[in-house]
């Protein structure tokens, strides 16, 4: 029988090698040699729509693509090379459907499907190197040949991984499937009515089920009714059912002369003790050198080679738990009876072993060995003698405790008394709390696995504490998680295959002071229907994060991040500074005002001003902050009319301020340079325009856009004498100011400008004095240079004020003032089919002219201008679409704000300037004000030397200028820092890739 098995494992190892050796052949060659055909933005047209590659040849994708309703890439010709350039398929029945033979499709990711990322019914397919996230199934063969999977990724599907449907002759080789998640049967990878397939090399982790329908099963790998398939080399880690249904790593059902070696199955679990490492039911199967490790309850901490429930599964170098009466032995064929036979004569010499293990542990308890749960109040050294089915208190001081390399279960290991070491054990399955809970003081943690439960370490309300070697797998909400900490220090720690619902993180600390995290990885974040960190400080103080590293952080339905400081920092509902001008003069206004931030410490806040009745108000004045919240007057210059705009620029270490104004000669547009060391404005000759030459007709409005490739471009509009054209864009090169487009707005004013820019495409909002229309959207087109209209909104009756772009996670909005009722209102516009909607209207009656966005870490802000109440601030929340009061202010010495713009480069503090207006009344004289709220979040920890890599998301996030960010490594996220500015990075941090 032995030799015969052999044979068989060698015609099949000859099989596939005749294989591979044909399918190479067969192969079209990479694009390096032949002609590529590029796939542009342009090609994509329509959006939303298929893409159908109907030739052969070589193929390249330069851009990501969206569809919906139908494949997002169709290839139905033969000898297809398709490179996704690393870009993005999002959406879409299929992500790629693939019916052409010999088709090669790599290096991309495939996101967002609702049947399959990769669709394949063909023979002589490849997908290579190839992400494929969040659809129901990753990659589907059906009735598909000679197709192989290799170095893939396929993260939070909901039915299966790989699925492999009346296929032969397939490699599934090198890849990782994580995170599937579903709530009927669920599969890691399934090959099901075919034969001669294989899944080698493969790592499936965290496969879950949540279905309480008896017939389902969750399973890491399956096998069903195939012929002379093989599964070799394979890791299979946490397979889960969160119900009674059953649970198998591996699982081989009907078919003949399955093959299944060398792989290791890990954490096999169901909540009724129902999970298995491995299954087989067929005689014929070779079932050899297989390892199952920690499965289910009835195994915790048992290193069983072989688990199985079916007396007649074959193999050796198995143990078969089940085979325990004669009957049942005779019924195995005489071949098999040797090495069983020498398994019962190995058994006394193991018990042997055992026990001298145990004596010399028990030995090893100094004074008290722990043989039950309970609470351990007195001072001396404990050891544990065997596995804990409950929770270890530890209340007393001065306790050593050895776990002993056993397993508390289903229990917690808690620690409120003071000086105590705890070391060498497991702590798991308490899926409702903290495995390991720390409120005592001066305590330390060294080599604790916590695995399984909600979160793997708590530690509270305390200081001086150390968690050296442990690690965190398979929990849910956090893997290490300190609140309220000083001086605690997580050193070489890990997280494993953290996957949960709502918002989790690898190591997250809130609300702590001069905490360490030195040293420690996280590997394997996924949250669904939530936000996902791989490190996360909130409210963080002089703490340190260095030399840690953090791989594969994704989301379903939220935010991705891998190391992130201040996230949670919010606005202080109250003011904490406050500073203000006043006038005696009884007809002024401020209808701008631009912040500029030179270093840290040192900013200037230029005010544009009017006074029709007092020239010497007809200006532009500079302020300057220095971060100790004193605000001094360091310059003014005098123009021949009322200043209607300014706003600065910064080129590298050189400042410009636009000025726009009311001009009776002339030239109303003019750009500046500001001499820092004498604080002046210089003029420049060349640098300044004439939006129209008319008495009262100049320009309202100026807006910078300053491009990656250096080119700089300020839009201008106002009121321009018909038909001239309202808005116009000039190009600025430090010295010269030259138009490049124009747009005709006949009859309509416009009152503000803000530009939005994405990838390579310019969007330029404009506000009119109109309710028809009340605001445009423009796209700038610099090749050709055009303004072409995108989108328009029109109103029954209230006109357009102001209007602001925000960019918050994956979504743009619009901030949009309104002349009377609703007051404000926020739109959310996507850019891809230049559609606006409304999300939400103040509903107040009352008017603005002025509003701004501002985020603090997570919190979105919409402020605007208005009348009693002059300033509002609501925190808008996208996923409840409300508005919520967070301050508001109605100054009795005021009339009207008309121009408001917030200012976050000092430490821990947001300050809003705030312009207003006066037409009479009596004590009317607030001119200008700025109000500092604090900010609720980290300042002065320490970012350094930290890797981060594969984020679908933004890879370090540090909201807060006072925290250091050196040296870092990011590889591979979508979003390498945010946010991104000169003063706020130092050039050693560094982007690898992505």
């Amino acid at each position: 029988m032995k030799h015969a098995l052999q044979k068989v494992f060698f015609l099949r190892v000859l099989g596939m090698a005749t294989f591979f050796y044909a399918y190479i052949l067969s192969q079209p060659s990479d694009y390096s040699s032949d002609t590529v055909t590029y796939i542009t933005r342009g090609d994509l047209s329509p959006a939303n729509a298929a893409y159908t590659i109907n030739r052969s040849g070589v193929y390249k994708l330069t851009s990501a693509k969206t569809a919906s309703g139908v494949p997002n890439i169709s290839i139905t010709a033969n000898n297809v090379v398709l490179d996704l350039g690393d870009n993005t398929l999002t959406g879409g029945t299929n992500g790629i459907e693939i019916t052409g033979n010999n088709v090669t499709v790599k290096n991309g990711t495939v996101t967002g499907m609702t049947q399959s990322g990769v669709f394949v019914q063909a023979t002589g397919c490849t997908l290579n190197n190839c992400d494929i996230v969040s659809s129901p199934t990753g990659v589907t063969l059906q009735n598909a040949n000679q197709c192989v999977i290799e170095n893939c990724r396929v993260r939070n599907a909901t039915q299966a991984g790989v699925s492999l449907q009346s296929t032969w002759t397939s490699v599934i080789s090198s890849c990782e499937v994580a995170g599937v998640s579903g709530t009927t049967s669920v599969y890691g990878v399934v090959a099901q009515s075919g034969g001669n397939n294989s899944v080698e090399q493969c790592t499936v982790r965290a496969v879950r089920t949540s279905s309480s329908t008896g017939t389902d099963k969750v399973v890491g790998i399956v096998l069903s009714d195939e012929t002379a398939s093989y599964v070799n080399g394979n890791e299979i880690q946490v397979i889960e059912s969160l119900t009674t249904v059953s649970a198998y790593g591996l699982w081989v059902n009907g078919g003949n002369n399955a093959t299944a070696t060398n792989n290791s199955i890990t954490q096999v679990t169901t909540s009724s003790g129902r999970g298995q490492g491995v299954f087989v039911n067929q005689a014929s199967s070779y079932i050899a050198s297989n390892l199952c490790y920690d499965c289910d309850s009835s195994f915790t901490g048992v290193p069983s080679e072989f688990i199985t429930s079916q007396a007649n599964a074959r193999g050796v170098y198995n143990i078969d738990t089940n085979l325990t009466t004669p009957d049942q032995i005779e019924e195995i064929h005489t071949d098999q009876l040797p090495f069983i036979e020498s398994q019962v004569d190995a058994l006394p010499a193991q018990f042997s072993a055992l026990e001298s293990v145990v004596d010399s542990q028990l030995a090893g308890c100094v004074e008290i060995p722990v043989r039950a749960p309970g609470t351990l109040s007195a001072s001396g050294s404990y050891c544990l003698a065997d596995t804990l089915n409950g929770t270890l208190s530890i209340t007393g001081t001065d306790i050593t405790v050895c776990l002993n390399e056993h397993t508390i279960n289903g229990g917690q290991l808690t620690i409120s008394g003071d000086r105590v070491l705890v070391s060498n054990g497991t702590v798991r399955n308490n899926v409702s709390a903290s495995g390991v809970y720390v409120t005592g003081n001066n305590c330390f943690l060294n080599n604790i696995r916590s695995i399984a439960n909600r979160t793997g370490f708590e530690v509270a309300s305390a200081q001086n504490n150390q968690l050296m070697n442990c690690s965190a797998t398979s929990c849910t909400r956090e893997g290490f998680l300190l609140q309220n900490c000083t001086r605690t220090e997580l050193a070489d720690c890990s997280v494993q295959s953290l996957v949960g619902t709502g918002t989790i993180a690898g190591i997250k600390t809130i609300n702590g002071t001069s905490n360490a995290f030195n040293g420690c990885s996280v590997d394997g974040v996924a949250a669904t229907n939530g936000d996902a960190y791989g490190i996360w400080g909130v409210t963080e103080q002089k703490s340190i994060f260095t030399g840690n590293n953090v791989n594969d952080v994704s989301v379903t339905g939220g935010s991705a991040k891998g190391l992130a400081l201040d996230e949670d920092s919010w606005l202080k509902n109250s003011v904490s500074f406050s500073w203000s001008t006043s006038t005696a003069t009884t007809t002024f206004y401020v209808p701008d005002l631009s912040w500029l931030q030179v270093q840290p410490s040192l900013a200037y806040l230029a005010i544009a001003e009017g006074a029709p009745s007092n020239p010497f108000l007809q200006r532009v004045a500079l302020y300057r902050y220095d971060g100790a919240n004193v605000f001094n007057l360091c310059y003014e210059q005098i123009f021949s009319g009322s200043v209607s705009a300014v706003k600065w620029l910064r080129r590298g270490n050189d400042f410009y301020l636009a000025v726009s104004w009311n001009s009776p000669s002339g030239v109303d547009v003019k750009i500046y340079f500001f001499d820092v060391v004498s604080e002046t404005l210089l003029s420049l000759p060349n640098a300044e325009y004439i939006y129209d030459a008319a008495v009262d007709k100049y320009s309202f409005a100026v807006s910078w856009l300053q491009l990656i490739d250096g080119n700089v471009f300020l839009a201008i509009g106002g009121s321009v004498t018909a038909p001239n054209t309202g808005i116009r864009v000039l190009s600025f090169d430090g010295n010269y100011l030259s138009l490049v487009a124009a747009t005709e707005t006949t009859g309509l004013i416009v009152s503000d400008l803000d530009w939005y820019v994405t990838g390579s495409r310019q969007f330029l909002s404009v506000a009119f004095n109109s309710n028809d229309p009340a605001f445009r959207i423009y796209e700038f087109n610099t090749v050709h240079a055009a303004l072409d209209l995108k989108a328009s909104y029109s109103t029954s009756g209230v006109t357009g004020g102001a209007i602001r772009w925000c960019k918050y996670q994956d979504n743009v909005y619009l901030g949009v003032s309104w002349s009377s009722t609703p007051q404000y209102t926020v739109f959310l516009y996507d850019v891809e089919t230049n559609t606006l909607t409304l999300k939400k209207d103040l509903g107040v009656a009352n008017q603005s002219s002025a509003n701004d966005w501002l985020i603090t870490g997570t919190t979105l802000y919409a402020t605007f201008a208005g009348v009693n109440p002059e300033v509002n601030i609501y925190r808008y929340d996208p996923l409840a679409n409300s508005l919520t009061a967070v301050y508001t202010s109605a100054f009795s010495d005021a009339q009207q704000s008309i121009s408001l713009q917030w200012f976050t480069g000092t430490q821990g503090r947001a300050l809003l300037g705030v312009g207003f207006l006066r037409n009479g009344g009596v004590g009317l004289t607030r001119e200008i004000s700025v109000l500092g709220f604090d900010l609720i979040g980290s300042t002065t920890s320490i970012v350094q030397n930290n890797t981060v890599l594969n984020i679908v998301g933004t890879g370090i996030s540090i909201n807060e200028l006072s925290n250091p960010t050196l040296s870092n490594k990011v590889y591979n996220a979508t979003t390498p820092y945010y946010p991104w500015t000169p003063y706020r990075f130092d050039p050693s941090n560094e982007i690898v890739s992505g």
